[in-house]
Protein backbone atom coordinates (compact mmCIF):
# COMPACT_ATOMS: atom_id res chain seq x y z
CA UNK A 1 0.00 0.00 0.00
CA UNK A 2 1.31 2.93 -1.11
CA UNK A 3 1.29 6.16 0.79
CA UNK A 4 0.49 9.55 -1.46
CA UNK A 5 3.12 12.76 -1.56
CA UNK A 6 0.54 14.29 0.73
CA UNK A 7 1.34 12.12 3.58
CA UNK A 8 4.77 11.61 3.08
CA UNK A 9 5.33 15.01 3.54
CA UNK A 10 2.93 15.20 6.27
CA UNK A 11 4.89 12.42 8.38
CA UNK A 12 8.58 14.63 7.64
CA UNK A 13 6.58 17.44 9.25
CA UNK A 14 5.38 15.43 12.10
CA UNK A 15 8.72 13.85 12.98
CA UNK A 16 10.10 17.44 12.58
CA UNK A 17 7.60 18.64 14.81
CA UNK A 18 8.17 15.81 17.25
CA UNK A 19 11.74 15.90 17.28
CA UNK A 20 11.60 19.45 18.10
CA UNK A 21 9.32 19.58 21.18
CA UNK A 22 11.38 16.40 22.32
CA UNK A 23 14.88 18.59 22.80
CA UNK A 24 13.11 21.83 23.42
CA UNK A 25 11.78 20.04 26.75
CA UNK A 26 14.88 18.71 27.07
CA UNK A 27 16.59 22.63 26.85
CA UNK A 28 14.02 23.68 29.62
CA UNK A 29 15.23 21.04 32.20
CA UNK A 30 16.24 22.93 35.06
CA UNK A 31 19.00 22.71 37.15
CA UNK A 32 20.96 23.73 40.56
CA UNK A 33 24.39 24.10 41.83
CA UNK A 34 26.36 23.49 45.28
CA UNK A 35 29.80 23.99 46.33
CA UNK A 36 30.63 22.48 49.45
CA UNK A 37 34.48 21.60 50.93
CA UNK A 38 35.86 18.63 53.16
CA UNK A 39 36.98 21.18 56.30
CA UNK A 40 35.63 24.46 57.01
CA UNK A 41 38.35 25.63 59.09
CA UNK A 42 42.05 25.04 57.58
CA UNK A 43 45.85 26.93 57.89
CA UNK A 44 47.32 29.12 55.32
CA UNK A 45 48.64 27.35 52.43
CA UNK A 46 47.07 23.96 54.04
CA UNK A 47 45.43 22.48 51.29
CA UNK A 48 41.28 22.18 51.12
CA UNK A 49 39.18 20.35 48.40
CA UNK A 50 35.88 22.26 46.49
CA UNK A 51 33.37 20.48 44.84
CA UNK A 52 31.46 22.36 42.66
CA UNK A 53 28.34 20.38 41.59
CA UNK A 54 25.92 21.44 38.66
CA UNK A 55 22.70 18.74 38.96
CA UNK A 56 19.76 18.62 36.67
CA UNK A 57 16.47 17.79 37.19
CA UNK A 58 16.36 15.65 34.08
CA UNK A 59 18.84 15.06 31.26
CA UNK A 60 21.59 17.75 30.09
CA UNK A 61 21.62 17.66 26.67
CA UNK A 62 22.19 20.96 25.09
CA UNK A 63 24.01 22.57 28.29
CA UNK A 64 27.69 24.03 28.50
CA UNK A 65 29.07 25.18 31.20
CA UNK A 66 31.81 28.19 31.41
CA UNK A 67 33.15 28.34 35.48
CA UNK A 68 34.34 32.05 36.21
CA UNK A 69 36.48 34.01 38.74
CA UNK A 70 38.37 30.96 39.46
CA UNK A 71 41.31 33.17 40.50
CA UNK A 72 42.35 35.06 43.31
CA UNK A 73 45.28 36.40 45.08
CA UNK A 74 43.68 35.60 48.24
CA UNK A 75 44.14 31.47 47.43
CA UNK A 76 45.72 29.34 44.68
CA UNK A 77 43.20 27.06 42.87
CA UNK A 78 44.02 23.79 40.91
CA UNK A 79 41.82 21.78 38.78
CA UNK A 80 41.89 18.07 40.75
CA UNK A 81 39.38 16.63 37.69
CA UNK A 82 35.88 17.06 36.24
CA UNK A 83 33.49 14.93 35.56
CA UNK A 84 29.85 14.27 34.31
CA UNK A 85 27.43 11.27 35.13
CA UNK A 86 24.05 10.86 35.95
CA UNK A 87 21.81 9.52 39.31
CA UNK A 88 18.46 8.43 39.12
CA UNK A 89 17.64 9.79 35.71
CA UNK A 90 19.31 13.26 36.84
CA UNK A 91 22.19 14.33 35.22
CA UNK A 92 25.34 16.50 36.76
CA UNK A 93 28.62 18.16 36.22
CA UNK A 94 31.49 18.12 38.93
CA UNK A 95 33.95 19.65 39.54
CA UNK A 96 36.94 19.50 41.90
CA UNK A 97 39.49 21.55 43.14
CA UNK A 98 42.58 21.79 45.54
CA UNK A 99 42.86 25.50 47.47
CA UNK A 100 45.57 26.70 48.99
CA UNK A 101 45.00 29.65 50.90
CA UNK A 102 47.69 32.35 50.68
CA UNK A 103 46.44 34.98 53.81
CA UNK A 104 44.48 34.21 57.14
CA UNK A 105 40.85 35.71 58.08
CA UNK A 106 37.57 34.80 56.41
CA UNK A 107 37.81 33.98 52.91
CA UNK A 108 34.59 33.67 51.07
CA UNK A 109 34.58 31.81 47.68
CA UNK A 110 32.14 33.66 45.13
CA UNK A 111 32.37 31.57 41.95
CA UNK A 112 30.27 31.93 39.03
CA UNK A 113 28.96 30.11 35.74
CA UNK A 114 27.91 31.09 32.30
CA UNK A 115 25.12 28.43 31.41
CA UNK A 116 25.28 28.22 27.89
CA UNK A 117 22.05 26.29 26.40
CA UNK A 118 21.66 25.75 22.53
CA UNK A 119 18.35 27.80 21.25
CA UNK A 120 15.10 26.20 19.73
CA UNK A 121 16.27 28.15 16.17
CA UNK A 122 19.77 26.47 16.12
CA UNK A 123 18.38 23.47 17.28
CA UNK A 124 15.03 23.50 14.24
CA UNK A 125 17.24 24.82 11.67
CA UNK A 126 19.54 21.14 12.45
CA UNK A 127 17.07 19.05 12.33
CA UNK A 128 15.19 20.17 9.29
CA UNK A 129 19.01 20.06 7.85
CA UNK A 130 19.00 23.86 6.48
CA UNK A 131 22.44 23.74 4.19
CA UNK A 132 23.31 27.51 5.72
CA UNK A 133 23.67 26.45 9.29
CA UNK A 134 27.47 26.50 10.38
CA UNK A 135 27.18 26.51 14.16
CA UNK A 136 24.80 26.28 17.00
CA UNK A 137 23.51 29.21 18.65
CA UNK A 138 23.10 29.53 22.28
CA UNK A 139 21.20 31.65 24.58
CA UNK A 140 24.34 32.47 27.73
CA UNK A 141 22.63 32.75 31.61
CA UNK A 142 25.26 33.64 33.95
CA UNK A 143 24.74 32.34 37.47
CA UNK A 144 26.04 32.89 40.82
CA UNK A 145 26.97 30.13 42.72
CA UNK A 146 26.19 29.54 46.22
CA UNK A 147 29.09 31.45 48.43
CA UNK A 148 31.60 29.02 50.51
CA UNK A 149 32.76 30.47 53.65
CA UNK A 150 36.10 29.16 54.77
CA UNK A 151 37.68 30.10 58.23
CA UNK A 152 42.06 30.45 57.34
CA UNK A 153 44.18 30.22 60.67
CA UNK A 154 47.67 31.93 60.69
CA UNK A 155 50.31 29.33 59.95
CA UNK A 156 53.87 29.56 61.64
CA UNK A 157 55.82 28.10 58.73
CA UNK A 158 55.19 28.72 55.06
CA UNK A 159 55.07 24.54 54.47
CA UNK A 160 51.87 22.62 55.73
CA UNK A 161 51.71 19.36 55.13
CA UNK A 162 53.69 15.38 56.13
CA UNK A 163 57.15 15.91 55.27
CA UNK A 164 60.49 14.33 55.47
CA UNK A 165 64.25 15.82 54.80
CA UNK A 166 67.02 13.19 53.28
CA UNK A 167 70.43 13.86 51.83
CA UNK A 168 72.99 11.99 49.36
CA UNK A 169 76.49 12.04 48.95
CA UNK A 170 78.18 10.46 46.73
CA UNK A 171 81.95 10.42 48.59
CA UNK A 172 83.48 11.36 52.02
CA UNK A 173 87.00 12.43 50.17
CA UNK A 174 87.47 14.20 47.06
CA UNK A 175 90.47 15.69 45.11
CA UNK A 176 91.07 19.11 45.31
CA UNK A 177 89.25 21.08 42.65
CA UNK A 178 87.16 18.28 41.71
CA UNK A 179 83.74 18.31 42.10
CA UNK A 180 81.80 16.74 44.84
CA UNK A 181 78.23 15.79 43.73
CA UNK A 182 75.32 15.61 46.61
CA UNK A 183 71.42 16.29 46.37
CA UNK A 184 68.64 17.16 48.83
CA UNK A 185 65.39 15.13 48.97
CA UNK A 186 62.10 16.74 50.35
CA UNK A 187 59.64 14.41 50.14
CA UNK A 188 56.23 14.19 51.68
CA UNK A 189 52.65 15.76 50.84
CA UNK A 190 51.40 19.28 51.20
CA UNK A 191 52.11 22.81 49.18
CA UNK A 192 55.10 21.07 47.78
CA UNK A 193 54.83 23.00 44.85
CA UNK A 194 55.30 26.56 47.04
CA UNK A 195 58.94 25.03 48.47
CA UNK A 196 61.49 27.82 47.45
CA UNK A 197 65.32 26.47 46.25
CA UNK A 198 67.34 25.24 49.25
CA UNK A 199 70.65 27.68 49.62
CA UNK A 200 74.23 26.36 50.78
CA UNK A 201 76.96 28.71 51.68
CA UNK A 202 80.33 26.46 52.36
CA UNK A 203 83.39 29.30 53.09
CA UNK A 204 86.59 28.62 51.46
CA UNK A 205 84.78 26.69 48.64
CA UNK A 206 82.27 27.26 45.47
CA UNK A 207 78.98 26.03 45.52
CA UNK A 208 77.60 25.03 42.20
CA UNK A 209 73.24 24.29 42.36
CA UNK A 210 70.88 23.38 40.10
CA UNK A 211 67.32 24.30 39.81
CA UNK A 212 64.52 22.24 42.09
CA UNK A 213 63.25 19.27 40.40
CA UNK A 214 59.89 18.78 41.13
CA UNK A 215 58.09 15.38 40.94
CA UNK A 216 55.18 15.96 42.18
CA UNK A 217 50.88 14.77 41.36
CA UNK A 218 47.95 17.02 42.74
CA UNK A 219 46.11 15.03 45.21
CA UNK A 220 42.44 16.24 47.65
CA UNK A 221 45.61 16.59 50.71
CA UNK A 222 47.64 18.77 48.18
CA UNK A 223 50.65 18.07 46.16
CA UNK A 224 51.90 14.38 46.62
CA UNK A 225 56.16 14.12 45.58
CA UNK A 226 59.26 14.60 45.82
CA UNK A 227 61.35 17.20 45.50
CA UNK A 228 65.40 17.25 44.77
CA UNK A 229 67.83 19.87 44.36
CA UNK A 230 71.15 18.75 43.29
CA UNK A 231 74.56 20.72 44.30
CA UNK A 232 78.86 20.32 43.15
CA UNK A 233 80.74 21.77 45.95
CA UNK A 234 84.82 22.72 44.46
CA UNK A 235 87.23 23.24 46.62
CA UNK A 236 91.10 23.30 47.56
CA UNK A 237 91.09 22.56 51.41
CA UNK A 238 89.26 20.43 53.48
CA UNK A 239 85.23 21.77 54.00
CA UNK A 240 81.86 21.17 56.26
CA UNK A 241 78.99 20.48 54.25
CA UNK A 242 76.69 22.57 57.15
CA UNK A 243 73.51 21.01 57.88
CA UNK A 244 70.24 21.97 55.89
CA UNK A 245 67.05 22.91 58.00
CA UNK A 246 63.50 22.72 57.37
CA UNK A 247 60.41 23.76 59.02
CA UNK A 248 56.81 22.48 58.41
CA UNK A 249 53.41 22.58 59.96
CA UNK A 250 52.45 19.24 60.65
CA UNK A 251 48.69 18.51 60.18
CA UNK A 252 48.33 14.92 62.04
CA UNK A 253 50.46 16.64 65.17
CA UNK A 254 49.03 20.25 64.70
CA UNK A 255 52.55 21.35 65.89
CA UNK A 256 55.60 23.22 64.16
CA UNK A 257 57.85 19.49 63.01
CA UNK A 258 61.52 20.43 62.73
CA UNK A 259 63.59 19.35 59.42
CA UNK A 260 67.46 18.71 59.32
CA UNK A 261 70.24 17.47 57.69
CA UNK A 262 73.51 15.79 59.85
CA UNK A 263 76.34 17.75 59.02
CA UNK A 264 79.42 16.09 56.77
CA UNK A 265 83.43 16.57 56.60
CA UNK A 266 84.67 16.78 53.82
CA UNK A 267 88.76 15.25 53.54
CA UNK A 268 90.38 17.18 50.35
CA UNK A 269 93.04 15.47 48.98
CA UNK A 270 95.87 18.59 48.27
CA UNK A 271 96.91 19.07 44.47
CA UNK A 272 100.52 17.63 43.35
CA UNK A 273 102.73 20.71 42.27
CA UNK A 274 104.83 20.50 38.99
CA UNK A 275 107.84 19.38 40.80
CA UNK A 276 105.90 16.50 42.20
CA UNK A 277 104.51 15.53 38.88
CA UNK A 278 108.12 16.02 36.85
CA UNK A 279 110.59 13.79 37.53
CA UNK A 280 114.20 15.10 38.65
CA UNK A 281 115.78 17.59 36.69
CA UNK A 282 119.29 17.71 36.12
CA UNK A 283 121.23 20.33 36.69
CA UNK A 284 121.76 23.06 34.47
CA UNK A 285 125.73 24.41 33.71
CA UNK A 286 125.92 28.23 33.03
CA UNK A 287 126.48 29.84 29.98
CA UNK A 288 129.78 30.59 30.35
CA UNK A 289 130.75 26.81 32.06
CA UNK A 290 128.37 25.50 28.67
CA UNK A 291 130.91 27.39 26.29
CA UNK A 292 133.88 26.48 27.65
CA UNK A 293 133.21 22.81 28.06
CA UNK A 294 131.66 23.00 24.56
CA UNK A 295 135.31 24.28 23.46
CA UNK A 296 137.07 21.60 24.59
CA UNK A 297 134.70 18.99 23.63
CA UNK A 298 135.05 19.97 20.44
CA UNK A 299 138.89 20.27 21.01
CA UNK A 300 138.92 16.38 22.39
CA UNK A 301 136.89 15.56 19.83
CA UNK A 302 139.36 16.33 16.92
CA UNK A 303 142.20 15.32 18.71
CA UNK A 304 140.73 12.23 19.69
CA UNK A 305 139.81 11.62 15.80
CA UNK A 306 143.71 12.25 14.72
CA UNK A 307 145.00 10.29 17.50
CA UNK A 308 142.75 7.23 16.29
CA UNK A 309 142.74 7.69 12.90
CA UNK A 310 146.59 7.63 12.74
CA UNK A 311 147.80 5.94 16.42
CA UNK A 312 146.35 2.95 17.37
CA UNK A 313 147.38 3.05 21.67
CA UNK A 314 145.01 2.50 24.70
CA UNK A 315 145.49 5.88 25.71
CA UNK A 316 143.88 6.91 22.37
CA UNK A 317 140.66 4.78 22.91
CA UNK A 318 140.44 5.48 26.50
CA UNK A 319 140.12 9.29 25.53
CA UNK A 320 137.96 8.20 22.86
CA UNK A 321 135.25 6.14 25.24
CA UNK A 322 135.26 9.19 27.48
CA UNK A 323 134.39 11.76 24.79
CA UNK A 324 131.21 9.83 24.28
CA UNK A 325 130.25 10.09 28.02
CA UNK A 326 131.29 14.00 27.84
CA UNK A 327 128.86 14.24 24.76
CA UNK A 328 125.98 12.06 26.18
CA UNK A 329 125.87 14.68 28.99
CA UNK A 330 126.03 17.66 27.49
CA UNK A 331 123.77 17.18 24.52
CA UNK A 332 120.75 15.99 26.24
CA UNK A 333 117.20 14.88 24.02
CA UNK A 334 115.30 18.34 24.53
CA UNK A 335 111.50 17.80 25.44
CA UNK A 336 108.91 18.16 22.84
CA UNK A 337 107.88 21.64 22.07
CA UNK A 338 104.10 22.29 23.18
CA UNK A 339 103.38 24.81 20.95
CA UNK A 340 100.39 23.89 19.63
CA UNK A 341 99.00 22.97 22.81
CA UNK A 342 99.33 26.37 24.15
CA UNK A 343 97.79 27.44 21.02
CA UNK A 344 94.57 25.58 21.83
CA UNK A 345 94.42 26.25 25.35
CA UNK A 346 94.60 30.24 24.34
CA UNK A 347 91.87 29.40 22.30
CA UNK A 348 89.76 27.84 24.63
CA UNK A 349 90.31 30.93 26.87
CA UNK A 350 89.24 33.61 24.87
CA UNK A 351 85.89 31.51 24.25
CA UNK A 352 85.12 31.85 27.84
CA UNK A 353 81.91 33.63 28.43
CA UNK A 354 81.53 33.66 31.89
CA UNK A 355 83.39 33.54 34.87
CA UNK A 356 82.07 30.30 35.96
CA UNK A 357 83.28 28.26 32.68
CA UNK A 358 87.01 30.00 33.14
CA UNK A 359 87.27 28.67 36.58
CA UNK A 360 86.19 25.53 35.28
CA UNK A 361 88.53 25.50 32.36
CA UNK A 362 91.33 26.28 34.78
CA UNK A 363 90.92 23.79 37.60
CA UNK A 364 90.60 21.04 34.53
CA UNK A 365 93.87 22.20 32.76
CA UNK A 366 96.59 23.14 35.74
CA UNK A 367 95.17 23.98 38.83
CA UNK A 368 97.81 24.39 40.58
CA UNK A 369 100.06 26.81 37.81
CA UNK A 370 96.98 28.92 37.67
CA UNK A 371 96.20 28.24 41.81
CA UNK A 372 95.80 32.41 42.13
CA UNK A 373 93.54 33.17 39.04
CA UNK A 374 91.33 30.09 40.23
CA UNK A 375 91.38 31.90 44.03
CA UNK A 376 90.65 35.71 42.36
CA UNK A 377 87.34 34.38 40.00
CA UNK A 378 86.31 32.32 43.25
CA UNK A 379 86.32 35.28 45.59
CA UNK A 380 85.25 37.50 42.46
CA UNK A 381 87.82 39.69 42.87
CA UNK A 382 88.78 39.69 39.27
CA UNK A 383 86.33 40.35 36.04
CA UNK A 384 86.24 38.15 33.43
CA UNK A 385 88.45 40.48 31.23
CA UNK A 386 90.97 40.46 33.95
CA UNK A 387 90.78 36.72 34.69
CA UNK A 388 91.24 36.18 30.72
CA UNK A 389 94.14 38.49 30.27
CA UNK A 390 96.21 36.55 33.02
CA UNK A 391 95.63 33.29 31.84
CA UNK A 392 96.82 34.14 28.60
CA UNK A 393 99.56 35.57 30.19
CA UNK A 394 100.50 32.65 32.44
CA UNK A 395 99.76 30.30 29.27
CA UNK A 396 103.19 31.10 28.01
CA UNK A 397 105.02 29.90 30.74
CA UNK A 398 102.69 26.56 31.60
Amino acid sequence: MSLSMKEVLMNRLLGSVMATWILTAVLHAGYSWSVTANKQTLRVHEAVEVVLRCRFSDAAYGYFIELQNMKHPDYELHLLFETEGAHKGREYYEYRYVLFPNKAGELVLNFRALMKQTTKASIENSVIGRDNVEDLAYDTTPVKLPPLHLHVKAAPTPLVGEMTLSFHKDVNTVSAYKPLHFSVILEGVGNLQQVPPFELNISHATVFSQKPEYALELTAAGYRGTLTQRFAIVAHEDYVIPSLKQEYWSLSHQQVEPLKTASFNIDVIPAYTTDELLDEKPEMVGKKEYSGLLFGAVAMFLLGFVLGRYVRHPIVETLWLWWHRLDAALWQQHPEKASQKRHDLRSEIRRCRSSKALLMLLIVTNSTAYHDIIVALESQRLSLAQAKKAALKRTNTV
